[in-house]
């Protein structure tokens, strides 16, 4: 096997893979942004018989081979066998020769996503966003995006423009209060997701006909079905779900409504509620009890959280 481009050249495009196997530049070229789109970076390429070996490194720096053959009458074969993850395998298998504008399912659509879920302090928010063509091929003019990629004033900027462009969308928020009651009954974060998620959904079929939902995959996807009890409506989770804009419009405006909803609580207590449930989180919630009891943190956050342990041992030894 001759090596063609290791990870020290500077040059990883379809126009040097081209050069060195003969291969369609224009397959290559979509594939190689295919990959970029579902976070798989190029990090080697060698030549086989026919064809070439890619080999791809994912954000968790796992290896990933994936091999492409071109017979002697230009016929091009993607083969993803060699990945044993699943989840990859069929997100890989998933380019057909074409920069397709419409990632993992095409509209319309029902995109969803949450915030909050990974946050001590603050709500549960989850979006349903509805994407006829028409629609989802304006999302990308308006700046949607994965809301990762985005700082809160870009979020918030945007989330204003979609409010106005589509009104085909639910926020269902969960409050503190209501989350740990919910937590309560059930011991299972999914288990609240599903019935979120589902929600959504429902307020947004209220108004649409819609029979495909497109959501980040959270869990099992029985959590969304059983509370949505029709089954006509295909469901299809993936991981990365927001490269659909649909699902980022969906992230956009969760996102949008947790951060508000920050900004409400931090109002009220006057106190910087911070982001995440790190170790600046635990100063935070140490402060907000010695000023206003226990009980606050029923209606500020996420109890079922590990943070609350230690938490509650920090204000005994205080005392």
């Amino acid at each position: 096997m001759l090596l063609l481009i290791n990870k020290y050249s500077s040059i990883y495009n379809s126009v040097m893979i081209k050069l060195l196997t003969g291969m369609d530049d224009n397959y290559l070229k979509g594939l190689i942004a295919h990959l970029e789109n579902i976070n798989l970076k190029i990090e080697k390429v060698d030549k086989i018989n026919y064809g070439v070996q890619l080999t791809a490194i994912s954000n968790n720096k796992k290896e990933y081979k994936i091999r492409v053959y071109q017979n002697s009458k230009g016929k091009i074969t993607l083969d993803a066998s060699l990945i044993k993850d699943d989840e990859i395998r069929l997100s890989v298998l998933e380019y057909n020769g074409e920069e397709n504008p419409y990632p993992l399912v095409n509209p319309p659509l029902i995109g969803t996503d949450e915030a909050g879920k990974g946050d001590y302090f603050g709500p549960l928010c989850v979006c349903a966003f509805y994407a006829d063509e028409e629609i989802y091929l304006n999302l990308k003019k308006i700046g949607v995006k994965d809301s990762k990629t985005l700082n809160d004033k870009q979020i918030n900027d945007i989330s204003e423009k979609l409010k106005v462009y589509n009104k085909n969308y639910s926020i269902v928020k969960i409050g503190n209060k209501k989350f740990n009651e919910f937590y309560d009954k059930t011991s299972n974060i999914n288990a609240i997701m599903g019935w979120a998620h589902a929600t959504a959904v429902k307020n947004v079929l209220k108004n649409v006909n819609c029979k495909n939902v497109l959501t980040d995959k959270y869990g099992s996807e029985h959590w969304l079905t059983k509370n949505l009890n029709d089954k006509s409506i295909f469901i299809q989770q993936y991981p990365k779900a927001e490269q659909n804009l649909a699902v980022a419009a969906a992230s956009i405006l969760a996102r949008n409504a947790f951060v508000k909803s920050l900004d409400e609580l931090s109002r009220r207590y006057n106190m910087r509620f911070p982001l995440g449930a790190g170790a600046s989180i635990d100063d935070t919630a140490v402060k907000l009890i010695l000023a206003y009891g226990d009980e606050v943190l029923i209606e500020t956050a996420k109890v079922n959280f590990k943070n609350t342990e230690r938490i509650l041992q920090r204000v005994k030894n205080h005392e």
